[in-house]
């Protein structure tokens, strides 16, 4: 799960971000440094902004707070 975190994060952002800076950037809510530009107008702020809080769940230190495959597989269907 963490690892797929650390996809997300890359694959938003356009650049790799490392999770503990990244983690911060997503707790003080500063989604827009992290989202890259050219991903603008392709999807929703909303959407964006869940894919971002399910890559924080997947870099939670403890595995157990980490999501599990179920929900994994369910989170894309609600966007």
């Amino acid at each position: 799960m963490y690892s797929l975190g650390t996809l997300l994060l890359d694959l938003l952002s356009g650049k790799h971000v490392p999770p503990s800076h990244a983690l911060d950037l997503i707790r003080g809510k500063n989604f827009v440094m992290l989202m890259d530009s050219s991903l603008e107008g392709h999807f929703s702020k909303d959407n964006g902004t869940k894919l971002l809080r399910l890559a924080l769940r997947c870099l939670q230190h403890e595995a157990c707070e980490r999501p599990n495959e179920k929900s994994l597989v369910t989170a894309p269907v609600s966007l």
